[in-house]
């Protein structure tokens, strides 16, 4: 890996919430919302939940054994908890109590004369055109006033633009994009988590200053959570915080002019030719750093990849992290040498 001289010298802290606590952020800002609002003026308020329960990109070959049903991969039942956290969270607002989320006894919130009614709540099975269609299907059926949304960026910006149109807030928990973040396209988005703009500059500090680096790579899933931070780390490793055009983002990014050379690989979700198109794409680069940005089982797909290829290896030693896309459980799908190499090679 290629080094530079010490600059200055800086520490990364990166924090995860999971999906449950980020849940009740949500329905914590909810209640400011409904609370402060004058423009919704129904007694009333019809909330929607919008959840992934099931995934229709992952093959069964790749769910866990027994969670493959109807043609789609279900999660585990945390993801189910969320939805029962909210139906009592929402009887919790009604009766102003307290007990679990303090925010619900605050004078402006007990003096609010509004109540949450359930519209219902949506599997998105982890595609932006299921949750488009969910969507239109709550419209058809009901008055949607708040849509709360604990999915990831694909189907947070497949459905922002028309809540947008129709100026009904939807506040995310798990949507991470820095695109989202855009007030003329996405005018009614609200999130209870930052973007990834602010862990891409985290990043880029980590590797140049802490590390000194001078070039790295980010393999990422084409999708608006990996384009959104692989154009993160464009703009600030190597664009000084600027954001890079989309023919820089999506082309052969030539950065040897720059004083840090970022080149980023593509792949389409869940599809091994395309994983190992982008791992042999990225060996060809001769850089020995790289980021994965990827969902699920994507993660231990590209690392897999990347051992059977050379590129992931303890000796001589490679440098790899993962986004908080990944989870490390994943990681034992990993055959029993790749496990090895991984071994001080991931951060």
């Amino acid at each position: 890996m290629t080094r530079r001289k010490r600059t200055t010298s800086t520490t990364l802290h990166l924090t995860a919430l999971t999906p449950l606590s980020r849940l009740c952020f949500c329905l914590f800002s909810f209640a400011s919302l409904a609370a402060a609002s004058a423009a919704v003026l129904q007694q009333h308020i019809n909330l929607a939940l919008f959840q992934d329960i099931s995934d229709i990109s992952i093959s069964e070959g790749s769910c866990e054994t027994g969670q493959f049903k109807a043609g789609r991969c279900f999660y585990f039942i945390d993801r189910a908890a969320v939805a029962v956290a909210a139906l009592r969270a929402i009887e919790d607002f009604n009766n102003r109590d307290n007990r679990i989320i303090s925010r619900f006894g605050d004078p402006d919130v007990v003096a609010c004369q509004k109540n949450v009614s359930f519209a219902g709540f949506w599997d998105t099975k982890g595609s932006g055109i299921e949750a488009l269609r969910n969507l239109l299907s709550v419209l058809n059926q009901t008055r949607l006033d708040v849509l709360i949304s604990s999915t990831g960026s694909d189907r947070a910006t497949a459905i922002a633009p028309t809540l947008g149109l129709l100026s009904i807030p939807t506040i995310a928990a798990a949507a991470t994009s820095p695109a989202l973040s855009d007030v003329d396209r996405f005018p009614t988005f609200m999130r209870t988590v930052p973007s990834d703009d602010g862990a891409a500059k985290a990043i880029c500090n980590f590797w140049g200053n802490n590390l000194e680096l001078l070039d790295a790579a980010v393999i990422y899933v084409a999708d608006p959570f990996g384009d959104g931070y692989a154009q993160a780390v464009l703009k600030h490793c190597v664009f000084g915080g600027t954001v890079p055009t989309p023919q820089q983002l999506y082309a052969s990014t030539d950065t040897s002019a720059q004083s840090f050379r970022i080149e980023i690989f593509g792949f389409e979700q869940s599809s091994a030719v395309s994983i190992e198109s982008a791992v042999a794409r990225f060996g060809a680069s001769k850089i020995n750093v790289a980021l994965v940005v990827a969902l699920g089982q994507d993660n231990p797909s590209v690392l897999q990849e990347a051992y059977n290829r050379g590129f992931l290896r303890s000796v001589p030693q490679s440098l790899w992290a993962l986004s908080d896309g990944a989870r490390l459980n994943m990681l034992d799908l990993l055959s029993e040498p790749a496990r090895h190499a991984v071994s001080g090679s991931i951060r």
